[in-house]
């Protein structure tokens, strides 16, 4: 009889232990300090393409935090950053938190957002864009995120997904990945699930699609469809970066942007006469790219920042023939797997 109580309290408190860890909705991986330092961001962001990490741009990235703190934001996986961040790049940080966003009772829990106030340094790994809209858009975490990146110059990176939604115009993989020969066939088709509402607040990146896996499959057709889709939709003339595999493209607080690479990166615009969009340059390492800003009216009727790109590499370009769509096509819908990269 006693052998019974005990189990059975034992079953109990194992479900109230469960039921508090899912109204938490998160879980925390820490290494380095456990208190929170005072240090001083630099800006910038740090844009990678999947797949694995650079570690050029990735030391770029801990350098820009002053040695701070830096969150590690994801929903799925575990610590798999925190040992690489803190001890393998040779850049010495306070510590690194990582968090995993288990529902969406984490974007407004007072220790994620304590921990989010307190960064210089906030990446975000690979996974689901969906995902990271669904559980963070439009939420006290979101703001939080917003505030580290405007007020207190945090530098701000991700990889895979996470790059995939640093862009002020986002493919949110809300229905499943596209691809190239499905967009270019039907711009309007189920898959292409666009947004162009406030999430990351990146200045230099408004009015930018951010595209990752870039050269795993080609995926040039789908951001040009993008790019197009932009323009019909939204009345805005929309730019570009797209990263391969390998490769990530760092932009610091003055707009200065280097790529380092195994592959390449590119950077895309709409040349003002002619439709569709030329591909500028394939951007290699020594590579100096300049991001600048100006005012224009958004299709939302806001005033927002236009993102531009120069270069001062040779690249020669080359065309790209999309062909057109007249009119909506009816939307069509599969049960089709995603099969985007889940990062480290």
């Amino acid at each position: 009889m006693k052998r019974c109580f005990s189990w059975g309290w034992t079953l109990v408190w194992v479900v109230l232990w469960c039921h508090d860890l899912g109204a938490q909705g998160f879980a925390l991986y820490n290494t380095g300090a456990n208190i929170d330092g005072d240090f001083q961001g630099q800006g910038g962001v740090c844009l990678m393409g999947g797949a694995s990490e650079n570690d050029d741009a990735m030391a770029w990235f801990l350098e820009r935090t002053g040695g701070g703190d830096i969150v590690v934001l994801r929903a799925s996986g575990s610590d798999g950053y925190n040992s690489y961040m803190y001890s393998q790049l040779g850049v010495d940080v306070h510590r690194v938190t990582t968090i995993v966003c288990q529902n969406a009772n984490a974007s407004s829990h007072p220790d994620v957002l304590a921990l989010v106030n307190g960064a210089e340094g906030i990446w975000f790994a690979g996974g689901d864009q969906a995902d990271y809209h669904a559980l963070w858009q439009g939420t006290p975490l979101n703001d939080a995120i917003n505030e580290a990146l405007t007020e207190r110059h945090a530098v701000v990176g991700g990889t895979s997904a996470g790059m995939a939604i640093l862009g002020g115009l986002r493919f949110t993989a809300a229905n499943g990945t596209v691809h190239s020969d499905e967009a270019l066939d039907d711009p309007y088709n189920a898959y292409m699930a666009l947004d162009n509402t406030p999430f990351i607040e990146v200045p230099v990146l408004a009015n930018t699609f951010t595209d990752t896996h870039f050269d795993n499959p080609d995926r040039r057709g789908r951001l040009f469809t993008f790019m197009a889709r932009a323009r019909a939709d939204w009345g805005l003339d929309a730019t570009a970066i797209a990263c391969d595999e390998y490769t990530a493209v760092c932009i610091d607080d003055d707009g200065l942007a280097r790529s380092c690479e195994s592959s390449s990166a590119s950077c895309f615009s709409r040349a003002e006469s002619s439709w569709p969009p030329r591909l500028r340059t394939s951007c290699a390492s020594s590579v100096a790219i300049r991001m600048s800003t100006r005012k224009r009216t958004s299709g939302r009727g806001e005033s927002s920042p236009a993102t531009t790109a120069s270069t001062s590499c040779s690249g020669v370009p080359r065309s790209s023939s999309t062909g057109t769509t007249s009119g909506r096509s009816p939307r069509w819908s599969s049960s089709r797997t995603s099969s985007r990269s889940s990062g480290r």
